[in-house]
């Protein structure tokens, strides 16, 4: 999977300053050493950007969507009962 520059960098910097606690014991309890824990805290972490990214990409979408049905709604509705 290819993770963007930008959403490593952010979630190194969530390590350095910001870190979820919960997370990082998870990933030092899977690795064999801090290097590789911050590592995939890291990778980990960019991922899960991804992912909120995607989701608020398809939310903008779904949300775009229901305003054209919207306004085509208001637009049918006013070319059958004319100008207001």
């Amino acid at each position: 999977m290819n993770i963007p520059d930008r959403l490593l960098v952010e979630a190194f910097w969530e390590l350095e300053n910001n870190l979820n606690s919960e997370v990082f014991a998870d990933c030092s309890d899977i690795t064999s050493n801090p290097n590789q824990a911050r590592e995939l805290y890291i990778n980990f972490r960019a991922m899960h950007f991804m992912l909120l990214e995607k989701n608020q990409k398809k939310n903008d979408a779904a949300q775009l969507i229901r305003t054209e049905e919207i306004w085509d709604q208001m637009k049918k509705e006013s070319r059958e009962n004319g100008p207001i």
